[in-house]
């Protein structure tokens, strides 16, 4: 009983840091890449970037295993960033077309969407907090056999 209570509550913790992920960073991603103007892609892109860094996902890994490109905050950040700069830099230039805005745009939108949904790494809403989630799970999974176990022998 204490076992499913664990997971339960394990479950809703999963939850809500996804939920908690997706209203401050990744829907303001998805609303950037959805835009059809700098300033809208630009003040969403903005937001969510604040959000990455009040939550300190500038830099580190979101896979507990290993680490590769594309689960490295770090390269995922600057390229965020990096595109912002490139929106604010041609919202600034007043003789740019509309062919150039939308090509920035387009640009953006290729590097964070694919097929549609946000091309972002497995685990990232639990960051920073990954490795301490599975800790508590395999402790509460351990917990759960070895009680289970004992109810058996009993």
């Amino acid at each position: 009983m204490i076992g499913m209570a664990a997971l339960l509550a394990l479950l809703v913790v999963a939850i809500s840091s996804s939920v908690s992920f997706n209203q401050e960073i990744g829907g303001r991603l998805k609303m950037a890449a959805k835009a059809n103007s700098l300033e809208i892609a630009e003040e969403n892109l903005s937001a969510a970037i604040a959000g990455m860094e009040r939550r300190g996902m500038t830099g580190g890994h979101c896979y507990i295993i290993y680490a590769a490109p594309d689960n490295d905050l770090d390269i995922i950040y600057r390229n965020l960033v990096s595109a912002r700069d490139e929106m604010r830099s041609m919202a600034k230039k007043k003789d740019g077309t509309p062919l150039e805005t939308s090509n920035v745009l387009m640009k953006f939108r290729e590097s964070v969407m694919s097929y549609g949904t946000l091309d972002l790494p497995h685990g990232i809403t639990l960051y920073p907090n990954q490795i301490l989630f599975l800790w508590i799970s395999i402790a509460v999974a351990t917990f759960s056999l070895v009680f289970a176990i004992k109810l058996r022998v009993e």
